[in-house]
């Protein structure tokens, strides 16, 4: 790829570092998912209800299953063409419970894993596709989640920079 080989260039890599590291930084710190991802837990292990303690294994919350189930007015259907309240076409999300959990984990591990450089580029893919899932949730939030995939795709195409465990790994596996 041209612009991955222009991009690993010795120059390019010091010039462009400050931009992977923000934009990083920006999508743990400035994005909800991580915020989003424990109001689906009731406890989660050294971070909920009490930081740097252990309070036992995950257990979802009940509003999380409730609203990824098809009982309540929001929930997370996929709507596709129409208004909110009357789309063209409607899609329940299957196994509401696994569904939640697995929504809950990957808002909070995946930005973990972006912040410290580790499986990068996959992770911000991740994100990516759940912003996607999320603008078919809610349509009308196209502005906001075009700002959280303009940031996701920045960190695709430009990767996660020298620091960071990607770039480590990758100086021990060629040696």
């Amino acid at each position: 790829m041209a612009f991955d080989h222009w991009l690993k260039g010795p120059a390019m890599r010091w010039a462009v570092m400050p931009v992977q590291l923000g934009l990083r930084a920006w999508v743990f710190f400035m994005l909800p998912f991580v915020n989003s991802g424990l109001t689906k837990w009731e406890t989660f292990p050294f971070l909920k209800p009490e930081a740097w303690a252990w309070n036992g294994w995950p257990s979802l919350s009940g509003g999380a299953t409730y609203q990824f189930s098809n009982s309540c007015s929001f929930c997370f259907n996929i709507r596709i063409w129409g208004s909110e309240q009357s789309p063209l076409v409607q899609w329940v999300f299957p196994f509401p419970e696994t569904m939640a959990a697995l929504a809950g984990v990957g808002e909070i591990v995946l930005p973990v894993l972006i912040l410290i450089g580790l499986l990068t580029r996959l992770s911000a893919l991740g994100l990516l596709t759940m912003t996607i899932v999320i603008q078919l949730v809610l349509p009308t939030g196209w502005p906001v989640h075009a700002t959280w995939a303009a940031l996701l795709l920045g960190i695709v195409a430009l990767g996660p920079g020298l620091f960071s465990f990607d770039a480590l790994f990758g100086r021990f596996a060629r040696r």
